[in-house]
C-alpha cells in the first residue's frame, strides 16, 4: 500500500513526478498536428516575432492582476481543475487521477530564449527558461488499480522545479465559417527539461518504468490544459485584430 501512495503522490510532479534531489529529468508531449515550416524567417515573421515578445513582457508585468476580459491573473498561476492524468496500464497501472486546485509561484519570472513566429505555416518556436517554479495540488482518485491492487485515494503535493526549461513548437489554424473568425491551437510539442526536481514525498521504491508512465501522464494532463487555456484566449480575439497586432 504504500508502494501505491507513494505513486498516485509522485503523479503529480510536472516534470516526472520524481523524488526529492532526484537529478535532470526530461519529458517530451506532442498534442494534435504541426505544421511544416522552413528555418529561414521572412522580414514579416522577424516584425511579427518582435510584437510577440513585446507582448510578452508586457504580460510580465500584468501577471499578478491579470489582463481585463481576456488573461485572468497568472501569478500566482491557479486553476481550479485540470485534464486528469490517464494511466494505461503499461505499467501495471491503470485509472485516472484528477488534479485539482492547483496553485504554482515563480512562472513570471521566465526568460525568453528563442521565439519564432512564422507566419506562413502559422507557428511560434519557443524556448523559455524559468530558474524556479514551487507548486501545491490535490489530487484525487477511484478504483485505480496497480497490478492486482485497487483503491480510493486522495491528498496534497507541494514539488519544486529548479532549471526548468520549455522548447518546441505550437501550430495555429484559423476557426471560418464564423463570425468574426479567430485562431484555435491546431498542435502542440513541447521538450521539457528540469535539472532538480524536490517533492515532499520519498519515492525512491517506485520502480522506473513507473516513474517513466507518471511522466508522460502528467505531463499529457498539463499540456492539454495549456492548450483549453490558450483556445479560450483566443477565441476572444478575432483573426483580423491578430494579423494587425503582429505586422503593425
Amino acid at each position: 500500500m504504500k508502494l501505491i501512495c507513494t505513486i498516485l503522490y509522485t503523479a503529480l510532479s510536472f516534470a516526472s513526478g520524481l523524488a526529492d534531489d532526484i537529478g535532470p529529468v526530461s519529458s517530451n508531449v506532442l498534442i494534435g498536428t504541426l505544421n511544416p515550416h522552413t528555418e529561414t524567417l521572412t522580414p514579416e515573421d522577424i516584425t511579427a516575432t518582435n510584437n510577440v515578445i513585446g507582448l510578452l513582457e508586457y504580460i510580465r508585468r500584468l501577471m499578478p492582476v491579470g489582463i481585463n476580459k481576456f488573461i485572468p491573473p497568472t501569478d500566482p498561476y491557479k486553476a481550479d481543475s485540470l485534464p486528469d492524468a490517464v494511466f494505461n496500464n503499461t505499467s501495471k497501472m491503470e485509472g485516472t487521477v484528477q488534479l485539482s486546485n492547483l496553485v504554482a509561484d515563480g512562472a513570471n519570472d521566465f526568460v525568453i530564449e528563442e521565439l519564432a513566429v512564422r507566419l506562413n505555416s502559422s507557428s511560434v518556436d519557443y524556448h523559455i527558461f524559468v530558474q524556479e517554479v514551487v507548486a501545491e495540488i490535490d489530487f484525487e482518485a477511484h478504483h485505480f488499480r496497480y497490478g492486482p491492487i485497487v483503491l480510493d485515494t486522495s491528498g496534497h503535493l507541494k514539488i519544486t522545479l529548479e532549471g526548468f526549461s520549455m522548447k518546441g513548437v505550437i501550430c495555429f489554424a484559423p476557426i471560418v465559417g464564423v463570425d468574426p473568425s479567430y485562431l484555435q491551437v491546431l498542435g502542440l510539442e513541447v521538450d521539457s527539461h528540469v535539472a532538480v526536481v524536490k517533492v515532499n514525498v520519498d519515492t525512491s521504491t517506485v520502480p522506473p518504468e513507473v516513474l517513466k508512465e507518471i511522466e508522460d501522464a502528467v505531463a499529457l494532463s498539463l499540456a492539454n490544459s495549456a492548450v483549453e487555456q490558450l483556445n479560450s484566449v483566443f477565441k476572444k480575439i478575432t483573426l483580423k485584430q491578430i494579423n494587425q497586432f503582429l505586422l503593425g
